[in-house]
């Protein structure tokens, strides 16, 4: 009898199989901005780095984001992007150089 006392081990292996299979999807992905050299890039007002390129973590997947960019010699750039629920993207923006 005491045999089918320890048998809930069956159960233990099953509840550990499942927390192992069951993965859920990160809230926040990864936007990588490719920009030039020395470029200043901003997401929501916030400096985030410089260029060349950038791996931004933590972005909202499903959030719209305002990206701004600023270099030396170039124009401005400002434009909004959205991972739309992707673990990561990447953006090129084309910057214009001043004349």
């Amino acid at each position: 009898k005491d045999d089918d006392r320890r048998r809930p081990k069956t159960q233990k292996i099953n509840s550990e199989s499942t927390s192992d299979t069951i993965e859920a999807e990160p809230a926040d992905g990864t936007l990588i901005v490719e920009v030039p050299d020395g470029a200043f890039v901003f997401i929501e007002g916030v400096e985030r780095g410089k260029g060349p390129t950038l791996k931004l973590k933590d972005i909202d997947r499903y959030a719209k984001h305002a990206v701004r960019i600023h270099c030396a010699g170039y124009s401005p750039w400002s434009g909004s992007v959205c991972l739309e629920g992707r673990t990561a993207a990447k953006i090129r923006p084309s910057l214009k150089k001043r004349t």
